[in-house]
């Protein structure tokens, strides 16, 4: 198993080194060496960089559902449209049927 903490060292008058993230590996190859290291300036860096682009997609998603309820709409107007011609459709073929049926009667 490894290791990890967090390493704070002081320089001297209060002056210090920013913490660092180290994770230590039991490989017996190289007992105690620090595998990875990384500073809190850098998850600051990946937070900050993460927010972003987080905050970008939101943006997208707003957007992208915006379009969709754009797309509902013109939907709901070809539907509409769709019936309101098939049922003049439906009027005409009855008219055209009662004409066709009055003009073969009279001959």
């Amino acid at each position: 198993m490894g290791y990890q903490g967090l390493d704070h060292r002081t320089h001297g008058a209060g002056h210090s080194e920013s913490y660092r993230i180290v994770i230590m590996t039991a490989d017996p190859l190289t007992p105690g060496q620090a595998v990875v290291q990384i500073t809190l300036g850098q998850v600051y860096n990946e937070v900050t960089g993460t927010r972003r682009e987080v905050t970008a997609l939101a943006e997208a998603v707003k957007s992208s559902l915006a379009i969709g309820a754009d797309h509902e709409t013109r939907i709901r107007t070809l539907e509409r449209r769709m019936w309101m011609a098939i049922g003049m459709g439906t009027v005409a073929s009855g008219v055209a049927g009662y004409a066709l049926t009055l003009y073969t009667s009279a001959h």
